[in-house]
């Protein structure tokens, strides 16, 4: 969908009848807001899009926006869109702050989901300072401090030691609490009380009594409204809250198994209830599963299948087999009663999952491989059946048309070697452990599949016991009906290469290019002590670090250095930036600094040096370089990590949306590797964490826009938290 002007944006988001695209439409199409800092770099500009000034002309527009995009659990989106929203406060008049706040809250709410919880708490928090401007009226403040309490909820969740779980739960409950003071008799702000008092309380001790007080409280409400308005989804979930906290855990059983009846009951409702019901079973010393099997299944079902056979090929999955493929994966979603996917758009297996996951009105995400029009020429449009009319052209034009979200990963073209659709598959499992993660969903593989191996890496087979072996899930199987001919199953054999092999290979590692930042205006006469100094902090670190990278160069002001792991490149990023930060003092004596003269003829500042880090993760090519004649690693996946650096902010590192993912998957194979006490043990601890940054046009042209994350240590969240 395109728009044309403000009044058909302002009616789309006015009627809530928009799709994830359309959103994704309406922010691609804003005339942007840029940041006031004119120094910071900028990506060259992407292709050109009729600009609406939406957002400048009508605030009002800017909250639905952010509304709906939360409403969906759009939470990067949420994050683009509130940021750039938040830059027109200082210009806006009182009543355009009203509007801000509640943007301000969206923007909160979604940092919650997305782990960033002291974040959110900054957010919000000033909103409430006496002297804070426009003055909020009691709803507004009453929201705000109920926020506040789901934020400090989240936190003593995922609290490692059980004295900080009982500090941040009282911090919440006396959130809660003085939201109460504003409204006595609202229902959510008692179930919070209810449950936080039950997680918080001892045997006997009079929180405890509380708790069971204010359930009682919660039942005789709930009987009130609904005899004056029927039974609702909140009424209801709040009487099953209210039973599970007095102990009575049938009644709670029954009062969850009720929820996905109620009318208009979403699956971002239904899960977010299960999260919360799993809490509950604990305070009452119980599995954290005791009421999982009243919810209906909640996942996100990870797919993958067979492409269909093509001429003079192997027999899978032949064009008579579409029909009984079709009616095989309606009746597998029917059973496990699907509701969100995740999926390439190949022809074939993908394409009819898409449609039979739609059939039930389900949403998915479409993950591809590489750019769109090259994905079609490769995997869509040559599996067409020769002289009948097209089948997987018009099937993956509506799947782009109707996907929630929608992925390009960082490839161009079609992977040459068996580690390119490895790399793929891996990045994809990535995406979804993190998507599940956010939305509260299970993990669920799925296949059609025969049950022989592949040909190579990425396909159905590799997917099988990739999830099987490294992710300890086991996939669900759809059997495809055999082939007519079953002897043409004979066909391909799966290619084993000889143990010599030349040295260009391809690989996947982690690539980090720095940049020192004010190198370009240091005197000719300070350039030895660079050399002398600062490149050999360099050297010392990169020969002394636990993570020593496996490649490294430098030329100019430039670093470029090879990892076998995002675990390592990531680690040694901040190694870096440490080293650079800490070393600041003997930057400025020996001269290693640039002025920055003010206009008000005061002293100039002194700017020591400064590094920025980009990340990327891919598949490189590993080669003997004739020129330089030594061993190095070249690729289109050099050139993407080059892009990243540009557009990082000083003494930071950014990384792509795939290292991200590599790392979201390193750490949960090791994790489910660990068991049970993984999640807190030493062996598990990756060191740092991918906090979405935004996304991004990248340097020099780079096509698109890029979803980066800020690599940060794993201690300053948790010093924050």
């Amino acid at each position: 969908m395109s728009f044309d002007n403000i009044d058909e944006i302002h009616e789309v988001l006015k009627s809530g009848a928009l799709s994830v695209r359309d959103l994704h439409q309406i922010w691609e199409q804003r005339q942007p807001i840029l940041e006031p800092d004119s120094h910071r770099r900028r990506g060259d500009p992407g292709p050109e899009v009729r600009q609406i000034p939406w957002l400048k002309e009508d605030i009002s527009l800017a909250r639905l926006f952010t509304r709906q995009a939360l409403a969906k659990e759009e939470f990067l989106l949420v994050w683009d869109a509130a940021r750039e929203i938040l830059r027109l406060w200082p210009a806006a008049n009182m009543n355009e702050r009203l509007e801000l706040v509640r943007v301000r809250m969206d923007y909160a709410a979604a940092l919650t989901r997305l782990a960033f919880t002291r974040d959110a708490r900054r957010e919000i928090e000033p909103c409430l300072d006496p002297g804070f401007q426009p003055k909020l009226g009691r709803k507004l403040k009453a929201d705000i401090l109920l926020q506040l309490g789901d934020i400090l909820r989240e936190e003593s969740h995922h609290a490692a030691a059980k004295s900080a779980q009982l500090k941040t739960a009282e911090e919440a409950l006396g959130f809660y609490q003085q939201a109460l003071a504003f409204e006595p008799e609202r229902l959510g702000t008692l179930v919070h009380i209810a449950s936080t008092s039950l997680s918080s309380a001892e045997e006997g001790s009079a929180l405890l009594e509380q708790a069971h007080e204010t359930a009682r409280h919660i039942l005789k409400l709930t009987e009130k409204l609904e005899d004056e308005g029927g039974q609702r989804f909140q009424t209801a979930l709040a009487k099953a809250t209210a039973h599970a906290v007095l102990g009575d855990v049938e009644a709670a059983a029954r009062g969850y198994g009720e929820l996905h009846k109620m009318l208009g009951a979403s699956t971002a409702e239904l899960a977010e209830a299960r999260y919360r019901a799993q809490f509950l079973a604990e305070a009452l010393g119980k599995p954290r599963d005791l009421f999982k099997t009243a919810f209906p299944p909640l996942q996100l079902i990870v797919f993958a299948g067979h492409l269909p056979d093509r001429p003079g090929g192997r027999a899978r999955f032949p064009q008579e087999s579409v029909g009984a493929v079709r009616e095989a994966l309606r009746a597998q979603l029917d059973k496990m009663q699907a509701r969100v996917g995740l999926v390439s758009a190949s022809a074939g297996a993908d394409l009819l999952f898409i449609e039979a996951l739609r059939a039930r009105q389900g949403t998915f995400h479409l993950v591809l491989p590489w750019s769109r029009e090259e994905f079609r020429q490769t995997s869509v449009l040559p599996f067409e059946p020769p002289g009948s009319a097209p089948v997987w052209g018009p099937l993956f034009d509506k799947a782009i048309g109707e996907a929630a979200t929608l992925r390009e990963l960082g490839q161009v073209y079609e992977p040459g070697s068996d580690v390119g659709w490895e790399y793929m598959s891996e990045v994809t499992a990535g995406i979804a452990l993190h998507t599940a993660r956010a939305s509260r969903l299970d993990v669920q593989p799925l296949v059609l599949w025969d049950g022989l191996p592949g040909y190579g890496a990425g396909g159905t087979d590799s997917f099988y016991g990739f999830w099987r072996r490294q992710l300890r899930v086991a996939p669900l199987v759809v059997r495809p009906p055999a082939p007519q001919h079953p002897d043409a199953q004979s066909g391909g054999e799966r290619r084993t290469p000889r143990c010599e092999r030349s040295v260009m290979q391809q690989e996947v590692k982690s690539m980090l290019f720095a940049d020192i930042v004010g190198y370009s205006k240091l005197t000719e006469k300070v350039i030895p002590e660079f050399v002398g100094t600062f490149l050999e902090r360099v050297s010392r670190l990169a020969t002394e670090s636990s993570h020593t990278p496996t490649y490294v160069n430098t030329w100019g002001d430039a670093v470029y250095a090879v990892f076998d792991s995002t675990h390592a490149a990531g680690r040694f990023a901040l190694e870096m930036t440490r080293m650079v930060k800490e070393g600041e003092r003997d930057w400025l004596e020996k001269g290693l600094y640039w002025e920055e003269r003010a206009d008000d003829g005061r002293e100039p500042v002194r700017h020591p040096l400064s590094v920025r880090i980009g990340l990327h993760c891919g598949p490189v090519l590993l080669h003997y370089d004739p020129v330089v004649r030594h061993i190095g690693f070249t690729g289109a996946h050099v050139n993407r990590a080059a892009r990243i650096e540009p557009v990082t902010k000083r003494g930071e590192v950014f990384a792509c949306e795939e290292f991200a993912a590599m790392a979201e998957l390193g750490r949960e194979i090791v994790l489910r590797a660990a068991g049970e006490d993984g999640e807190n043990s030493p062996e598990t601890d990756q060191g740092f964490v991918c906090e979405y940054a935004g996304s991004m046009q990248l340097a020099k042209g780079y096509p698109g826009r890029h979803r980066i994350y800020r690599v940060n240590t794993k201690a300053a969240q948790e010093q924050e938290i």
